[in-house]
């Protein structure tokens, strides 16, 4: 299922992308990019109503996934679930790498949903052409 995961701060995002790396590891290429989104189907599963409604807690939801086999998580379950609901428009969920952070998972191919990058300096145009190319797809954008 299409995801696009974000977050709301920028150490946050990094943190979140590169939490299973080692050191040693190479870095594998990687855009920060911000994200506008305007989308009334989101689904807060960081409220504790909500969290208890579903038979979860925060620490099910931010625990290591052991089982790296896709679709295994407490996580993916309960993600794979809002999505084939067909009427929610993202997730937010409590960060795994910071306690007290929040992050947005969008499912992008839902109908209704706004959402673009957000370029208040105008520096995105002088992006590399592959890379900008790879946006518009990933963004669906002109």
């Amino acid at each position: 299922m299409p995801a696009l995961y974000t977050a709301f701060r920028r150490w946050t995002a990094l943190s979140e992308s590169t939490q299973f790396f080692e050191d040693e590891d190479p870095i594998s290429p990687m855009v920060m990019l911000s994200v506008r989104v305007d989308s009334e189907k989101i689904a807060d599963l960081t409220h504790a109503a909500t969290m208890r409604a579903l038979g979860t807690n925060r620490a099910e939801l931010t625990a290591l996934i052991v089982d790296k086999q896709l679709g295994t998580a407490a996580t993916q379950i309960l993600g794979r679930v809002a999505y084939d609901t067909g009427r929610i428009e993202g997730l937010l969920i409590w960060s795994r790498v910071s306690s007290r952070e929040k992050n947005l998972v969008l499912f992008p191919d839902r109908l209704g949903m706004r959402y673009d990058l957000h370029d208040p300096t105008g520096e995105l145009p002088s992006t590399h052409p592959a890379i900008m190319e790879a946006l518009r797809e990933l963004m669906q954008i002109d």
